[in-house]
């Protein structure tokens, strides 16, 4: 199955921040059941070392997503992780996909 999200860029700040709502589970009359603000900040700490910070903040969240929500961390987890790989190959040219497959039985 296929679930798939739609979101709204909030602020961008260049080399710095990226503030974006996600939202997922859309039913027939256009509600979600999940809507999360996730902010990305991006820290120069040396010329070759960058900290990333993830926060997402859950704003609405119905018993639909339930599921969804235990798995959040874990997702952020591993996309930082493949994230960290693609800089540590400097594989740049490379197009980078991310895709996640929610079970919100």
């Amino acid at each position: 199955q296929v679930f798939p999200m739609k979101g709204e860029f909030l602020e961008i700040t260049p080399f710095s921040k990226i503030i974006f709502l996600s939202k997922a589970f859309e039913d027939e009359k256009g509600n979600f059941a999940l809507e999360a603000e996730n902010q990305i900040f991006l820290d120069e700490l040396s010329e070759n070392k960058t900290l990333l910070t993830v926060k997402a903040k859950v704003i609405k969240a119905t018993e639909i997503a339930k599921e969804a929500l235990s798995g959040m961390e874990e997702g952020w987890s591993q996309s930082i992780i493949k994230l960290e790989e693609l800089v540590l190959n400097k594989n740049f040219s490379k197009e980078m996909s991310h895709s996640r497959y929610l079970n919100a039985n």
